[in-house]
């Protein structure tokens, strides 16, 4: 039997990745502790953030018990990205999901094995503009001077491939698919020298 899923709880729809870390924690100099987290970019444009705000008010009220108690003053993990001084950050909203040390994200792609289980990916192919999917789910924190809402990180789904950011090398195949390939020229590369 499937189990119900939580208000907190949200399928994200489709982000773009930045900063991932969720093949080794870590250090969150804010928290003191290791964590597992990615930057989600979403296209201001075509993103409905809806099912976000939602699963933060469920979280508020789990929180606090009514929206009449929850403080006016809290964090928000919903970032402006035309605020950001990243260049790829502008025209998107922005949420960094986190995860405890103890809590890595599984990543798997869209193909599956014999088995029918999604194959998982390991570091190189799921990278800094690639673009995937989240399980995430909302909650509250209140400590002393320190109130607000985020998002807890579960498991990640990359659905294709994109630019890289920051530059570096493209993929293999990208690299050479306009070469054609040769043969081996050992005896005409004598007759150069």
């Amino acid at each position: 039997m499937k189990e119900e899923k939580r208000p907190t709880e949200v399928k994200t729809p489709e982000f773009r990745v930045s900063f991932p870390s969720v093949f080794k924690p870590k250090f969150n100099s804010l928290s003191g502790k290791n964590e597992y987290l990615v930057d989600a970019l979403f296209p201001k444009k075509t993103t409905d953030m809806s099912v976000f705000k939602k699963a933060l008010e469920a979280a508020c009220i789990n929180q606090w018990g009514s929206k009449d108690n929850v403080p006016k003053k809290l964090r928000n993990p919903i970032k402006d990205g035309d605020q950001s001084e990243l260049e790829e950050y502008s025209g998107h909203w922005y949420i960094t999901f986190k995860a405890g040390e103890k809590y890595q994200p599984l990543v798997i792609g869209t193909k599956k094995d014999a088995n029918g289980k999604f194959i998982e990916l390991n570091e190189k192919e799921f990278y800094g503009g690639c673009y995937a999917r989240a399980v995430v789910n909302a909650y509250a924190y209140d400590q002393q001077v320190n109130k607000g809402v985020s998002f807890g990180l579960g498991n990640i789904q990359k659905l294709r491939d994109g630019e890289r950011f920051g530059g570096g090398f493209a993929t293999a195949e990208d690299s050479f698919s306009d070469i054609v390939e040769e043969s081996d020229s050992s005896e005409e590369m004598n007759d150069f020298f």
